[in-house]
Protein backbone atom coordinates (compact mmCIF):
# COMPACT_ATOMS: atom_id res chain seq x y z
CA UNK A 1 0.00 0.00 0.00
CA UNK A 2 3.17 2.23 -0.13
CA UNK A 3 2.90 3.08 3.92
CA UNK A 4 6.11 4.35 5.32
CA UNK A 5 6.44 3.65 8.89
CA UNK A 6 6.04 6.92 10.86
CA UNK A 7 4.24 8.90 8.12
CA UNK A 8 0.94 8.92 10.22
CA UNK A 9 -1.05 6.66 7.39
CA UNK A 10 -2.52 3.38 8.29
CA UNK A 11 -4.37 0.75 6.16
CA UNK A 12 -8.10 0.28 6.59
CA UNK A 13 -10.11 -2.77 5.99
CA UNK A 14 -13.66 -1.69 4.65
CA UNK A 15 -15.61 -4.51 5.43
CA UNK A 16 -13.83 -4.62 8.57
CA UNK A 17 -12.56 -8.44 7.50
CA UNK A 18 -8.90 -8.22 8.93
CA UNK A 19 -8.36 -11.16 6.43
CA UNK A 20 -9.36 -10.11 3.67
CA UNK A 21 -6.67 -8.07 2.16
CA UNK A 22 -8.01 -7.50 -1.48
CA UNK A 23 -7.06 -4.19 -2.51
CA UNK A 24 -10.12 -3.10 -2.96
CA UNK A 25 -10.92 -3.73 0.73
CA UNK A 26 -8.14 -1.47 1.66
CA UNK A 27 -7.49 1.94 1.64
CA UNK A 28 -5.03 4.50 3.85
CA UNK A 29 -6.12 6.56 6.46
CA UNK A 30 -5.09 8.34 9.43
CA UNK A 31 -5.32 6.81 12.85
CA UNK A 32 -8.55 9.58 13.46
CA UNK A 33 -10.10 8.25 10.47
CA UNK A 34 -9.64 4.46 11.05
CA UNK A 35 -10.78 5.71 14.41
CA UNK A 36 -14.29 6.61 13.27
CA UNK A 37 -14.84 3.10 11.40
CA UNK A 38 -15.19 1.18 14.50
CA UNK A 39 -18.10 -0.90 15.27
CA UNK A 40 -19.96 -0.25 18.41
CA UNK A 41 -18.26 -1.84 21.72
CA UNK A 42 -19.47 -5.37 22.45
CA UNK A 43 -20.57 -3.73 25.95
CA UNK A 44 -22.99 -2.07 24.50
CA UNK A 45 -26.60 -2.71 25.40
CA UNK A 46 -28.56 -0.91 23.36
CA UNK A 47 -27.66 -2.82 20.26
CA UNK A 48 -27.02 0.63 17.73
CA UNK A 49 -24.00 2.49 17.95
CA UNK A 50 -24.39 5.97 19.64
CA UNK A 51 -27.35 5.06 21.22
CA UNK A 52 -27.69 4.60 25.12
CA UNK A 53 -30.78 5.13 27.44
CA UNK A 54 -31.18 7.85 29.55
CA UNK A 55 -31.84 6.73 32.96
CA UNK A 56 -33.74 9.64 34.25
CA UNK A 57 -36.59 9.59 31.75
CA UNK A 58 -35.95 6.48 29.98
CA UNK A 59 -35.89 8.28 26.63
CA UNK A 60 -33.20 7.12 23.86
CA UNK A 61 -30.27 9.42 23.57
CA UNK A 62 -27.85 9.53 20.48
CA UNK A 63 -24.10 11.04 20.57
CA UNK A 64 -21.21 10.73 19.34
CA UNK A 65 -17.69 11.88 19.93
CA UNK A 66 -15.29 14.23 17.84
CA UNK A 67 -11.89 15.65 18.74
CA UNK A 68 -12.26 13.92 22.40
CA UNK A 69 -15.52 15.29 22.97
CA UNK A 70 -19.21 13.87 23.68
CA UNK A 71 -21.53 15.88 21.12
CA UNK A 72 -25.15 15.15 22.28
CA UNK A 73 -27.16 14.75 18.85
CA UNK A 74 -30.88 14.42 20.68
CA UNK A 75 -33.53 12.54 22.67
CA UNK A 76 -35.79 10.24 21.09
CA UNK A 77 -38.74 7.52 21.61
CA UNK A 78 -37.15 5.02 20.40
CA UNK A 79 -33.54 3.17 19.41
CA UNK A 80 -34.30 2.96 16.23
CA UNK A 81 -35.05 7.01 15.87
CA UNK A 82 -31.74 7.63 17.77
CA UNK A 83 -29.49 5.35 15.83
CA UNK A 84 -31.14 7.12 12.15
CA UNK A 85 -29.88 10.57 14.09
CA UNK A 86 -26.81 9.20 14.83
CA UNK A 87 -26.06 7.62 11.69
CA UNK A 88 -27.18 11.01 9.97
CA UNK A 89 -25.03 12.99 12.17
CA UNK A 90 -21.86 11.00 11.51
CA UNK A 91 -21.96 10.50 8.16
CA UNK A 92 -21.76 14.39 7.70
CA UNK A 93 -19.16 14.67 10.06
CA UNK A 94 -16.38 11.17 8.94
CA UNK A 95 -18.00 10.97 5.43
CA UNK A 96 -16.58 7.91 3.92
CA UNK A 97 -14.96 6.53 7.01
CA UNK A 98 -18.50 6.67 9.04
CA UNK A 99 -19.73 3.19 10.29
CA UNK A 100 -23.70 3.43 10.72
CA UNK A 101 -25.87 1.36 12.16
CA UNK A 102 -27.93 1.04 8.82
CA UNK A 103 -26.49 0.79 5.41
CA UNK A 104 -25.37 4.20 4.21
CA UNK A 105 -26.68 3.50 1.30
CA UNK A 106 -30.41 3.80 2.33
CA UNK A 107 -29.53 7.18 3.33
CA UNK A 108 -27.69 8.53 -0.21
CA UNK A 109 -31.18 7.23 -1.62
CA UNK A 110 -33.22 8.99 0.40
CA UNK A 111 -31.70 12.00 0.12
CA UNK A 112 -31.29 12.05 -3.64
CA UNK A 113 -35.25 11.12 -3.36
CA UNK A 114 -35.42 14.27 -1.51
CA UNK A 115 -33.51 16.36 -4.02
CA UNK A 116 -35.94 15.33 -6.85
CA UNK A 117 -38.65 16.11 -5.23
CA UNK A 118 -37.74 19.59 -4.15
Amino acid sequence: MGCIYGDGKVVDHINHNTLDNRKCNLRLCTEQENNQNRRKPVTNTTGYKGVYVSTGDNRWRARYKHNGKNIQIGTYGTPVEAAIAYDKAIIKIHGEFALTNFPKEDYIKKEQQNGQTE
